[in-house]
């Protein structure tokens, strides 16, 4: 996000705390088939004398690790009429064209396109808040994309429990 100090503190028009990504439960399961996926694909890069692609799989098994083993931080989100600001970061509503939220089962999660082509979307979690109050509150800064949905990479994450 944009780290933009803003001229004057506005009051925000709504605000939430949520965790910044969807917690996963991974059960019993999930964990031996992890293990024997990765217990093969060892296997394979062994056998076939693949050395760099055995340390890939030694350094992203090592990263999943170290970035799963304590719980996901909430952080504070607050909607107002200039801007969003996430914690420290503040993005202007003029450098977003719309927002969209995606609706999943036990998880909701709140879009916001940028129009900098270099930025990445802004994705938050909607924690307890109220969808329709949300939509209400955004749809009068920018407009609701209704055509967007979840991007395949996002969702191989999430069926994963990656």
């Amino acid at each position: 996000m944009d780290t933009n100090i803003q001229p004057q503190q506005e009051p925000p028009l709504l605000s939430w705390t949520a965790v910044i990504r969807q917690e996963h439960e991974r059960g019993k399961k999930w964990y031996i088939s992890a293990a024997v996926v990765l217990g093969l694909l060892l296997t394979y890069s062994i056998i076939s004398n693949a050395w760099s692609f055995t340390l890939v799989i030694v350094l992203l098994t090592v990263a999943f690790v170290y970035t799963h083993h304590e719980p996901i931080p909430k952080k504070t989100i607050e909607i107002r009429s200039n801007g969003i600001q996430f914690d420290d970061d503040f993005t202007p509503i003029a450098s977003c064209t719309g927002f969209w939220i995606l609706k999943l089962s036990n998880y909701n999660e709140l879009h916001i396109q940028r129009n900098e082509g270099k930025q990445k979307d802004i994705e938050l979690s909607l924690g307890s808040t109220d969808k329709q109050k949300l939509r209400m509150v955004l749809s009068n800064l920018m407009p609701e994309l209704t055509n967007k949905h979840e991007k395949i990479f996002d969702k191989i994450i999430r069926i994963c429990k990656l």
